[in-house]
């Protein structure tokens, strides 16, 4: 079990100037007398959401490390070297598609 908390934080613009985006700022730290780290999270966009919903989306980065790693390791996701961004979309987003096309054929 652990703690878990959300407060509102705002981004501060160029030369510090206040801007109109509102993040959340999630933390957990597990409870007294048991082991463990403190993680923190941030999420925007997401104001309709309780705590428990945005914890549930948090929990889910490991789905997004675990592709990252496999794309990079079978298909070459780190191997792209143009400097423009229409490329290197192109080149993420086939890589995305290989990737699903792959694990819908082990499946």
């Amino acid at each position: 079990m652990k703690l878990s908390t959300r407060i509102r934080v705002y981004r501060v613009g160029y030369r510090s100037t206040a801007t109109t985006s509102r993040w959340w700022l999630i933390g957990e730290r597990p409870l007294p007398g048991r082991q463990g780290e403190a993680t923190y999270y941030f999420a925007w966009g997401l104001d309709d959401l309780e705590l428990d919903g945005l914890l549930e989306l948090a929990y889910c980065l490991w789905i997004v490390e675990r592709f990252y790693q496999d794309a990079k390791g079978e298909l070459g996701l780190d191997d792209y070297e143009g400097r423009l961004w229409p490329g290197l979309y192109r080149h993420v987003a086939l890589a995305m598609l290989a990737h699903c096309y792959l694990r819908l054929r082990r499946s």
